[in-house]
C-alpha cells in the first residue's frame, strides 16, 4: 500500500509494502483506493524502466492508464505533480511518469 501523504513524510509506509513480491500496488490517494500492477507479476526493480497500469473504479475509466516510469531522472516532484505520479516516486525515486498519451489525473 502506497498512500499520497507518505510523499509529503506524514506517514512511512514500510518496504515489504513499498516493494511486494508479485507487484502489486494499493493505492489511497484523493480519499479513496485505486489498484496500480505491473502485468508481468513480478517484483519491481526501483533501478529499471518499469511498465506500470493503474485502475481506479471511481475513475469510470474505459481502459487501463498504462504509465511507464522511468527512475533516477532527477524528476524532483512539485506539488503541482499528479499525486499518483507523487505516490510512484516513494518508490521509484527521481523517476519521470510518462502516460504515454493519456492525460495525467490531477
Amino acid at each position: 500500500a502506497v498512500v499520497s501523504t507518505q510523499s509529503t513524510g506524514v506517514y512511512e509506509v514500510g518496504s515489504y509494502l513499498k516493494d511486494p513480491s508479485c507487484g502489486i500496488w494499493v493505492i489511497c490517494s484523493e480519499s479513496h483506493y485505486s489498484v496500480l500492477f505491473s502485468k508481468s507479476g513480478a517484483r519491481c526493480n526501483p533501478q529499471c524502466v518499469t511498465e506500470l497500469y493503474y485502475y481506479d473504479s471511481l475513475g469510470n475509466q474505459d481502459s487501463l492508464y498504462h504509465l511507464t516510469v522511468t527512475p533516477n531522472e532527477g524528476v524532483t516532484s512539485s506539488d503541482d505533480d499528479p499525486p499518483l505520479e507523487l505516490c510512484i516516486r516513494t518508490h521509484w525515486r527521481d523517476a519521470n511518469v510518462n502516460w504515454n498519451g493519456a492525460d495525467p489525473l490531477l
